[in-house]
């Protein structure tokens, strides 16, 4: 009875939601596409400040989720690929692999929503050519992983680059340690038996955490259109049923 209420009341309403316009629709999209989330709650607030949104629309949760991420992205750097049509958040001072940085994380949005890309390497003056990865940390249980596609390559100056893209079970390691106490990351060569142990920076532990947080509400805030586009289904079923 209370969903058949809910659907006779929105009969009136739903021109007035934020999704039922295309081109309301359509600037969710480019912005969100660009990260562009202040101006997207700006957009969103002008709209319910119009006085017409009804008060169970989704423009209500789209703002204050939009205030939350907001803030995380101060600490952030955006490179927008207009060719692409995606966007990379790197966390500020950790933009790339280096002699004291070897975790580079960053988030990529895309059509699809968002993704957590995580490359490990170094740079240093000798090869090790590591092919497996070891995290550990005071209560984590220690987690190795293969690689069997480093890339290497050779710096100005003669340093030299050996680094890689981690999967989702490295990452979940990865995000295990950073979250406890004195998080290592060991690159290690297996028939040679050398390796080299990098204890994370506070900056990359920073990194980690924030672009993941990043990451999850950027998915929640994108969903939100199709959940109503869901919910929109359902409701054309409903009120055309006989």
């Amino acid at each position: 009875l209370a969903t058949a209420l809910l659907n006779s009341v929105r009969q009136f309403e739903i021109e007035n939601e934020f999704f039922a316009s295309e081109d309301r629709v359509e600037t969710f999209y480019r912005l969100m596409s660009s990260c562009n989330y202040q101006e997207l709650k700006d957009y969103i607030d002008a709209f319910i400040l119009e006085g017409q949104c009804p008060g169970y629309d989704v423009a209500y949760h789209l703002s204050a989720q939009l205030g939350e991420i907001i803030p995380l992205m101060q600490n952030c750097q955006i490179k927008v690929d207009n060719v692409e049509k995606c966007a990379r958040i790197f966390y500020k001072g950790v933009t790339e692999i280096t002699r004291s940085t070897n975790v580079l994380p960053f988030v990529e949005t895309s059509d699809y929503g968002a993704s957590l890309d995580i490359t490990l390497g170094f740079v240093r003056s000798d090869w090790l050519f590591f092919d497996r990865i070891y995290f550990a940390s005071d209560s984590t249980e220690t987690e190795d992983f293969s690689f069997s596609n480093t890339i290497t390559d050779v710096l100005s100056g003669g340093a030299v680059y050996e680094g890689d893209t981690i999967g989702t079970s490295a990452q979940n390691a990865l995000m295990r340690i950073c979250k406890d106490s004195n998080p290592i990351i060991r690159f290690k060569n297996s028939d040679s038996e050398k390796y080299i142990d990098h204890e994370l920076t506070g900056e990359e532990t920073e990194a980690l955490l924030q672009l993941e947080h990043i990451r999850d509400l950027h998915d929640e805030i994108w969903d939100s259109l199709s959940e109503w586009e869901k919910e929109w289904s359902e409701y054309s079923a409903f009120i055309t049923s006989p």
